[in-house]
């Protein structure tokens, strides 16, 4: 259980090249280059109002609004329990000025998602050994098809990229300080944030019971100290009657929700769409289940490691969305459309755990064969092989004279005719010296040598080391274009995000009232009216 559920990474191929202070500034610089085009990636993901230039939901309505009422009160119960992270980025979001709030929301956001990704890179290393692979995974993290519906650039649902890293958190055993520190920090923020995080319980407890070393539950700790602030407020809660949990759904709405809002929208967003007004929301299930069902299926066959890795993934990921549907009853009474989805927040979690099990999969083919590179490598040399003589044939013919080529031709077929006299003569001398059948057969046990060409087509009839590497390559590409069949069209799309509306316009509205009143009205979602009193001199122009 210990190397099947919490396997260590073979080598350390994911860290930092450590010689040569070259190579750490050029390592450096390509890393930063890379996490800041990540970034990027995600700001553009949102049309036709950008991401920069609005302000999602409660990060507006609740955090930077409470911010300003309250500054630092950062365990203010919210729809029942704490949000430690979209609180700390509306307290700091107050204290910038307030026309720029949407851009450090949207940046801020969209920094944490993609560190959310990095974070994934490194923690998956013990299942996925590849380096490219896990460049994949990370990017299917940030390219989710339902991202740009609620999730992508705010920092009120970046908690659900946290829940994907402590998926990957908890089967993790870093080596060094800075990975132990990270995992402890990710598993804390989760914890304090999103009580769902609930669902890492029996992994962690199982983690506790196989590994004995206490460096080895350094996201334990950060577990356990997110729970801290999270029961009190929690508890808070049910004392002035304001708990999250006021009715529930029944499981046979919330099993329907799972695989409609999961497996259906888990080969992308369009797609789904697409096929469920073709053949309808049960019949699009259908087909994109038998797919998703084939794919696992085949990557249980890699091993016993895969095996757990894809049964845990599928687990929790039904576990987390029962769970957060059957405390979200509205969830799974809203009826979708194409521009919105209600709570497909919190998809996005499964949706990454489907896709990583696929990788888990590809990896363990690579790894039994050498691995990505060296199948790649290998198809190229084949392939540079069988053309390059070809290529010199061709350029050594256009370069030749009439009277080169002439004589050569007939020396050619003068061989070949010499050559097909030989044969036929070495054939038939062959024929009348070979024995009976039945003593042919006798001797067969004691005759070893067998000519070149039969030797040839025997090995080339059983499938050698080059054919296996081509099923690598096979399986790396139909994994890789697959994918990119999802987030090509899922990229960036209009959603109802826009109907938040820019918000300059609303900073520079308040603040010219400022400029008449020492205390104004602003929108606020946690009061009955429906707005809130802020003082203007916590308004930075």
């Amino acid at each position: 259980m210990r190397e099947l559920l919490f396997p260590q990474a073979l080598s350390a191929a994911s860290a930092p090249p450590a010689s040569g202070a070259g190579r750490r500034a050029r390592f450096a610089a390509f890393y930063l280059g890379a996490f800041c085009l990540a970034v990027a990636s995600q700001l553009l993901r949102l049309t036709p109002v950008p991401a920069w230039d609005t302000i999602w939901a409660e990060d507006y309505g609740i955090f930077l609004v409470q911010a300003l009422q309250h500054p630092w009160h950062l365990f203010i119960p919210y729809n029942g329990y704490e949000q430690l992270v979209p609180r700390i980025f509306g307290q700091v979001a107050s204290m910038v000025p307030l026309p720029r709030a949407s851009e450090f929301d949207a940046v801020g956001g969209s920094v944490l998602d993609v560190c959310c990704a990095f974070y994934c890179y490194y923690a998956s290393e013990g299942f996925i050994r590849s380096r490219a692979l896990r460049v994949i995974l990370v990017t299917a993290i940030l390219l989710v098809g339902i991202a740009p519906i609620e999730v992508v650039a705010n920092p009120t649902n970046s908690q659900w990229y946290l829940m994907c890293a402590l998926f990957f958190g908890v089967l993790w055993r870093p080596r060094s300080r800075a990975g132990k520190i990270a995992s402890a920090l990710v598993a804390f923020l989760t914890t304090s944030t999103n009580p769902i995080a609930l669902i890492f319980a029996p992994v962690l407890a199982i983690r506790l019971l196989v590994l004995r070393q206490p460096r080895e539950h350094a996201v334990l700790a950060g577990y356990a100290a997110g729970w801290i602030p999270q029961a009190i407020v929690i508890v808070s809660t049910y004392g002035a009657r304001t708990q999250r949990v006021t009715s529930t759904a029944t499981i046979g709405q919330t099993v329907p929700y799972y695989f409609h809002w999961v497996p259906l929208r888990a080969l992308g967003w369009h797609l789904s769409w697409w096929l469920s007004q073709a053949v309808g929301w049960n019949g699009a299930t259908i087909i994109i289940g038998v797919v998703i069902l084939a794919v696992l299926g085949w990557a249980m066959t890699q091993g016993r490691r895969v095996q757990v890795f894809v049964v845990l993934a599928v687990l929790l990921g039904f576990v987390q969305t029962i769970l957060s549907a059957t405390i979200t009853p509205i969830a799974t009474a809203s009826a979708p459309t194409s521009s919105w989805e209600m709570a497909s927040r919190y998809t996005l979690m499964p949706i990454v755990a489907l896709d990583a099990a696929a990788i888990v999969g590809v990896d363990a083919l690579a790894a039994r064969y050498g691995g990505v590179r060296e199948a790649f490598v290998t198809l190229m040399r084949r392939l540079w092989s069988r053309t390059a003589p070809r290529a010199a044939a061709s350029a050594a013919l256009a370069h030749a004279s009439p009277a080169a080529i002439a004589p050569a031709a007939a020396l050619t077929e003068m061989a070949a005719i010499a050559g097909a006299v030989a044969s036929s003569g070495t054939a038939a001398l062959a024929e009348s010296a070979a024995p009976p059948a039945d003593a042919a057969s006798a001797a067969a046990p004691s005759a070893r040598g067998t000519s070149a060409d039969a030797a040839s087509a025997r090995a080339e009839a059983r499938p050698g080391p080059a054919s296996r590497r081509l099923a690598v390559v096979v399986a790396v590409s139909v994994l890789v274009i697959g994918l990119a069949c999802t987030w090509i069209p899922d990229y960036r799309y209009k959603t109802e995000r826009v109907g938040f509306g820019y918000w300059e316009p609303k900073a520079t509205r308040m603040l010219e009232e400022c400029r008449h009143h020492s205390v104004i009205r602003i929108a606020a979602w946690a009061t009955p009216t429906g707005y809130g009193l802020v003082d203007c001199s916590r308004l930075v122009p």
